[in-house]
């Protein structure tokens, strides 16, 4: 018989990990497909696991060995699958009153006043409590309107919420679900054999991205960890020997601040450029820790994709800019500051190392979070067969700050989807206010529309590719603004990631339109224009100027799954989930 694999931190045997799960995604009707599979050193893998069925649902694994990677990976997509954050950034559909969105607990909070948050249900549940209330709107400018979900289309129902239980209290508390897909992302989530387990590892998670920011954003000159600890795991000083020999000097730093959090990092260089690196990780186990840093550093990385980092910045100020700090959690490239590569250490190399049972290591972490201050709050999703739970600590877990709530909350963009749907319905009244709305919400003009309104779109139509600033040249030209239209067309037809022919279409617009706006007689021209522009281009041009066509391209319909077939794809993948969440 063959032995199986067990891992330090978790509960059952990766094979058994893998298994179970592979046999859950088969019965519930999600097929996944392993796209890729890296391994740039000995020890270090990571994978690419993508449904079979839509590209935008997919995860990635790491670990110190392909079939770690490959656990990592397929319980990844349980967490997201389970906390519904696949489907966070995108359209639900609206549903029945008496129907749930997210979950069966879910509670709607109507809206009685404008500019009054509402505090409690008609059933008398409180939303969020007296505390949360101050620290999501300390200087109470929050409006009801932008604690709505961006997922439904529903403003009559009120704000939507869900269950959370205080981890110490054991209080439920109802967090928006606006605060959720705003503020926390993905921070703090984890699937696995066991609740302690998961828990442990998203306490883990919320630490490491925790001590992650402040150091970063502080330029904190960490301590080496000496080379007699780093020997005690050969496996792990193997790949930083190989990284070192490929040219890529490694800096191991402890990164626990004086042994308060259990948090390693990692800095690569790369002397070819000068663009430097730094990786996280964390764990009650100094070799878990170790461990995951170092595959974290080529997480869906080989070799030659180390060429993209930045150098480092004498700009602290720049460092700890709140845009600079989204870049490190998104994909780690970010500006880091010359002061993390100094050699006097801000802090001193604490040898720390906790090891247990799962249990013991979520109530160490959980004494960790007491001790700091913050509340913890956990919501349990086990209807997908894996245990999943999602854990957010207000202060703490926060991966952007509470006043993105008013400045770039995500239901910004999704306020447009209902009337976007019937631009060619509209009057040209009704167009300029539809224009007005569009320039107050303040989104970026380089912004693809599919990301603003949450939608997706097959490739190749004209909505998948459909800019901010190409939507406001559409909207001028549909109301007749020629002036205004002249500059949005000479936008398009110098932004790259516009399709070509959209762009010269674009640029026999801004041609035609200037004719007029300089007194110029476009006829004198048509002889020769063709020497520019092919016979339909001109066509498409005219008809667009003279308001005979609107929206070039777009195609409408009365829902936003007839307009896109991908779209109704997506949802129908959501859908499934909904039996599971009434078992």
């Amino acid at each position: 018989m063959t032995a199986k694999t067990h891992i330090l931190g978790k509960d059952a045997a990766l094979e058994d990990t893998i298994a179970k799960a592979q046999a859950l995604l088969t019965t519930h009707g999600f097929p996944v497909d392993l796209v890729s599979s890296k391994n740039p050193v000995r020890n270090c893998w990571s994978v690419h696991l993508r449904s079979a069925e839509c590209p935008q649902i997919y995860t990635n694994g790491k670990g110190g060995s392909k079939l770690a990677s490959e656990a990592s990976a397929i319980l990844e997509f349980f967490e997201r699958l389970s906390t519904n954050l696949f489907f966070f950034d995108f359209y639900l559909g609206n549903a029945p009153e008496n129907s749930f969105v997210f979950y069966p607990a879910e509670k709607w909070f109507p809206i009685d006043a404008p500019a009054a948050i509402p505090t409690h249900h008609p059933d008398g549940t409180e939303l969020l409590n007296e505390t949360l209330r101050t620290f999501y709107n300390p200087e109470g400018e929050l409006l009801p309107s932008q604690l709505l979900d961006n997922n439904t289309d529903q403003p009559d129902r009120g704000i939507a919420a869900l269950p959370f239980e205080c981890m110490e209290t054991k209080e439920t508390v109802y967090f928006p679900v606006s605060i959720l897909t705003n503020l926390y992302v993905s921070n703090g989530m984890a699937a696995g054999n066991t609740p302690t387990e998961c828990r442990a590892q998203a306490l883990a998670e919320i630490m490491e991205r925790y001590v992650k920011n402040q150091i970063i954003a502080e330029g904190i000159c960490l301590p080496d960890v000496p080379q007699s600890v780093l020997d005690r795991f050969p496996r792990i000083q193997a790949d930083i020997d190989e990284l070192n020999e490929h040219g890529f000097p490694i800096m191991v730093k402890d990164a626990s601040l004086d042994g308060q959090f259990p948090v390693i990092c990692v800095l690569l260089i790369n002397p070819k450029d000068g663009g430097c690196y730094a990786s996280f990780g964390a764990s009650c186990r100094f070799e878990v820790a170790l461990e995951r840093t170092v595959t974290e550093l080529l997480q869906g990385r080989g070799l030659d994709q180390l060429d993209i980092f930045e150098r480092p910045s004498h700009d602290l100020d720049a460092v700890a800019d709140g845009l600079n700090l989204e870049s490190h959690f998104i994909d780690s490239v970010g500006l880091l500051s010359w002061k993390m590569f100094g050699n006097q250490p801000d802090h001193a190399f604490n040898d720390w190392d906790f090891q247990g049972t799962t249990a013991e290591e979520y109530a160490h972490l959980m004494s960790i979070i007491n001790r700091l201050g913050f509340s913890a709050y956990c919501a349990e999703y086990p209807h997908c067969g894996v245990y999943t739970c999602r854990i957010i600590v207000p202060g703490m877990s926060d991966i952007y700050p509470a006043e993105d709530l008013i400045w770039s909350s995500k239901t910004t963009g999704a306020s447009l989807r209902p009337e976007l749907l019937k631009l060619n319905q509209m009057s040209v009244d009704e167009l300029n206010g539809f224009t007005e709305k569009l320039e107050e919400l303040g989104l970026s003009d380089v912004q693809p529309l599919s990301d603003a309104i949450g939608v997706i779109f097959e490739e190749g139509t004209a909505w998948h590719s459909l800019r901010i600033g190409e939507l406001k040249g559409m909207l001028s030209l549909a109301t007749g603004n020629l002036k205004e239209a002249a500059q949005w067309c000479s936008w398009c037809q110098h932004f790259d990631s516009l399709p070509p022919a959209r762009q010269t279409l674009y640029r026999a617009i801004h041609e035609l339109v200037n004719f007029g706006l300089t007194g110029e007689n476009p006829g004198v021209y048509d002889a020769n224009l063709g020497l520019f522009f092919d016979e339909q281009t001109l066509a498409d041009a005219r008809n667009i100027i003279a308001g005979k066509l609107t929206f070039h391209g777009l195609r409408f319909a009365e829902s936003w799954e007839a307009v896109s077939p991908a779209h109704q794809n997506f949802m129908a993948i959501y859908n499934r989930l909904r039996p599971l969440k009434t078992a």
